[in-house]
């Protein structure tokens, strides 16, 4: 009878552990920063999309940039604007790279710049804001 009481009572406790956890975060359980966007290290409902990061930069910096395919971006025009493609891990795109799968790319992070044409001051750009985005 005393391990079915302690089991009830370590249960009790839990609940209102969580209970408590869940009053002081926003919405959904998620805790927020002053603005009421997610917090750093909190968790999101939106799935992962790296080119989101990269392509706002790209047109922030006075790039005519769009989406590519799921996991790439294009520099305008095409064919002689770099596009921009996005592995799942650093690793995964020096393997690309290592292997011949990815020739005339260049490896920023877990992406892969293929320069076509571009001038060596776009390309500056790519790399800066592919650089400034956090992608490893």
């Amino acid at each position: 009878m005393p391990r079915l009481l302690l089991a009830a009572l370590l249960g009790l406790a839990a609940l209102v552990l969580v209970a408590c956890g869940a009053g002081a975060s926003g919405a959904g359980g998620r805790p927020t920063s002053a603005r009421g966007a997610s917090a750093p290290g909190s968790y999101s409902s939106q799935p992962y999309n790296p080119v989101t990061g990269p392509l706002r930069c790209l047109r922030q910096a006075g790039l005519r940039a769009h989406h590519d395919g799921p996991g790439a971006i294009q520099v305008v025009p095409k064919g002689r604007g770099p596009r921009v493609v996005f592995a799942a891990t650093p690793g995964d795109a020096q393997a690309a790279q290592i292997h011949g799968q990815a020739e005339g790319a260049e490896v920023i992070g877990n992406t892969l710049v293929y320069p076509n044409a571009a001038s060596d001051a776009m390309l500056k750009k790519v790399e800066t804001c592919l650089a400034g985005s956090g992608l490893s």
